[in-house]
């Protein structure tokens, strides 16, 4: 496990960052983490970066959270074992680190592509979600629910709310 140390501005104080590689089963996460209290799992968007969710880290911070963005495989240092990896791979290896964390049920934030990794994660492993937070929900998929708005700034959903779209 390797740590560098970042320094993120949060409100008026600075809090100390740090990423590390943590090896799972299945992948190698790159993790940038920081505060105490209740897990929250940032996953950002396809190709960007843990510094994206800086100032949402800082607030979550500041209101006891421990704030952990994942980058997800091929972004960074994090690494997926084998080729074509579908939303259920990346969602197993952010399973992977809830478990490992061993904290119970977390809350999921995901922005634009992370999203999708977190409606995964939540549809095919509900016992590790707590809320999620979707961010940038914009796009079609296939067989799209009719009732789910095709852009949404922000949505939060209970685990077992995620039926209804």
């Amino acid at each position: 496990m390797s740590t560098s140390g970042l320094f993120t501005q949060v409100s008026t104080h600075m809090t100390r960052s740090e990423t590390h590689l943590i090896d799972l089963p299945s992948a190698v996460v790159e993790v940038r983490s920081t505060g105490e209290g209740d897990l929250v799992v940032l996953l950002p968007d396809l190709g960007r970066f843990p510094r994206d969710f800086d100032h949402l880290s800082g607030e979550l911070i500041a209101n006891g959270c421990f704030a952990a963005v994942l980058n997800r495989a091929g972004t960074g240092r994090s690494t997926l074992n084998g080729e074509n990896w579908t939303f259920h791979d990346l969602a197993g290896g952010v399973g992977e680190f809830i478990e490992k964390r061993d904290t119970g049920p977390i809350h999921v934030c995901g922005h634009a592509f992370g999203n999708r990794v977190a409606r995964c994660l939540t549809a095919d492993r509900p016992e590790l979600v707590k809320t999620i937070t979707l961010s940038a929900t914009g796009g079609k998929l296939v067989n799209q629910h009719p009732c789910l708005p095709s852009r949404v700034c922000w949505i939060r959903l209970l685990p077992q709310e995620m039926d209804a779209i």
